[in-house]
Formats: structure tokens, sequence, C-alpha cells
């Protein structure tokens, strides 16, 4: 619906030759989405609220890491769920499974050899959904994100 939101996650890898990473990786939406729609009983006005979550497998290739600000191309790779609920209850009007896929783009700064505060963008492509009141389109859009990664690089 247009709006912004918070979503929260972690991530854990292994680097491979100092270019390629593999982990996993989850998030979940923790702000309050609100919006009217129908609750499938004839009331095509009900206060509503989305919940979201996902995890799977990330795949990362990074440029340079030895630099001081380098970049990186990560691609996520998930399943997860998205439910439709009555605004500040957890009675579920309707839910469904969603594949995702995320391209993304990471500028990063190697503060210490063990902390790299990194800037990213991504886009999140949602597949699979079958919801009435909301589309894939409606679950996916543009990222902007904070990343802190910490680790022996």
């Amino acid at each position: 619906h247009n709006d912004w939101g918070l979503i929260i996650g972690g991530k854990g890898g292994i680097i491979i030759n100092r270019k390629f990473i593999f982990g996993g990786v989850g998030m979940g939406m923790v702000s309050n989405h609100k919006f009217i729609g129908n609750d499938l009983s004839d009331n095509m006005n009900a206060p509503l609220q989305l919940s979201f979550g996902a995890g799977g497998i990330f795949v990362e290739y990074v440029f340079n890491i030895k630099n001081p600000v380098h970049f990186s191309i990560p691609l996520n790779i998930m399943a997860g769920g998205v439910s439709v609920n009555y605004e500040n209850t957890d009675d579920v009007i309707e839910s469904s499974s969603i594949f995702i896929l995320e391209p993304g783009f990471n500028l990063e700064f190697n503060f210490t050899k063990f902390f790299i505060p990194t800037i990213n963008i991504s886009y999140r492509n949602v597949i699979g959904s079958s919801l009435i009141n909301l589309d894939d389109k409606n679950l996916s859009g543009l990222n902007i994100g904070l990343i802190l990664k910490f680790g022996s690089f």
C-alpha cells in the first residue's frame, strides 16, 4: 500500500576466497502496517494490519574486500509468510506462503578488521502470494538499509 516499514533480521555466512559469501538469512517486519480492507465477511472497510516474515539462504560477491571502501552484490533467496489480521488483534483473516528473490547492492566501509558497516539498497520481489487484500506487487518493493557486519574479514 505504498507505505514504508521497518524490517529487522540477521545473516550469518562464510567467506570463501575473500570474494564469495554463502549463508543463512532471516527477517521479520516489526513496524505496524494498518490499512482498510476486506475482512472476507461482507465488510469492505475493515481496519486491518499486515504481518510478514521470511528466511532462507543468501549468496554475495564482494569486490576488493581489502580496500577501505568497497562494494558487494548480495542475493537473498527466501520463503516466508504473510498474514492479514484485524487491527490490534491476532485474529487472522487470511494468510499466504511467499517466495522472495531480493537482489541488492552494498557499499561497505572497513572500519576495523572485525567490523564493516554497510549501506544497502535492494529490491524485494515477492512471488506467489494468494491474498484477497494484497498481491505480490503490494508486498514487493525497494529496501534501503544499514547492515552491521561483525566477524573476521
